[in-house]
């Protein structure tokens, strides 16, 4: 229908009450489900403050009436807020496209997924890190301030260019930037030729063996690190086990010498 004859139609009502239904699937994080229409205008939304507003610029609106497939973005930051949308095109029962259906998640969802696979080992962190700006998408850590930020020192011109599309967070650079670490940059950027490589860990005030496992779907790297006090603790123990065994074998030897040279000399005494 026309925009004048569905505002406040049935079917308008109709709709809204299906896209109310589908945040109730996970209230925490879905922050809104819109309906675009072909030229990118929101015209329905569960939350009311983005209904007119246009989102024709986005990859998430663009990429799906192009392939006509499902898309999934990257972290987004608009508003000081991290998003994560979803979408998918709208076809009539012909198969004309006309509209895409849109998902707006808090970026933190992320987070939440990340923690509910956490071992729970204080010498263990995982990170999901994007591999084109290196931006932490999930930590572990818990130092909370690294989390959305970049584990490489951007030039100034870099941080603007990146938030200009909405891949870093706004404002000044120590709010997309962390504590550099060019070596896990390094390790990442080699990955597939060495799957394991050590860097030294803040978080874990240690040195650290690291692999990662890149994500089919986006770019991005489930990075696994744990520090080499655990790694190679079993190694040290066996060493330290090897150490007081052969020491005792030695004491022993020594022993057993003594009294032998003792048997053997007593008579001639």
């Amino acid at each position: 229908k026309p925009s004048f004859s569905r505002n406040n139609s049935d079917e308008e009502s109709n709709a809204r009450l299906a896209l109310l239904s589908l945040t109730r699937k996970n209230p925490v994080f879905i922050h809104s489900i819109a309906l675009l229409d072909v030229s990118g205008k929101n015209i329905l939304d569960t939350f009311d403050e983005h209904k007119g507003q246009s989102e024709g610029n986005f990859a998430y609106f663009i990429r799906p009436l192009q392939t006509g497939l499902p898309y999934a973005s990257n972290i987004l930051f608009q508003d000081n807020e991290a998003s994560i949308y979803f979408s998918s095109p709208v076809k009539t029962p012909s198969g004309e496209t006309i509209g895409v259906l849109r998902v707006e998640y808090h970026a933190t969802v992320i987070q939440s997924i990340i923690r509910s696979i956490d071992p729970g080992n204080p010498d263990t962190l995982i990170s999901l890190v994007d591999t084109n700006t290196y931006l932490r998408a999930g930590y572990t850590g818990s130092d909370r301030d690294e989390l959305f930020k970049s584990y490489k020192d951007l030039t100034d011109l870099e941080v603007a260019a990146l938030q200009a599309e909405n891949r870093l967070p706004p404002g000044p650079k120590e709010n997309a930037i962390g504590e550099p670490d060019e070596l896990t940059i390094a390790g990442l950027d080699n990955l597939q030729q060495k799957p394991f490589f050590n860097t030294h860990s803040e978080s874990l005030d240690s040195e650290s063996i690291n692999t990662g496992v890149f994500l089919e779907t986006q770019p991005w790297v489930a990075l696994i690190r744990q520090s080499t006090k655990v790694y190679l603790g079993p190694v040290q123990e066996q060493n330290r086990t090897t150490i007081l065994i052969s020491l005792i074998l030695i004491i022993l030897s020594v022993a057993a010498g003594y009294l032998a040279s003792r048997i053997l000399t007593s008579p001639l005494l």
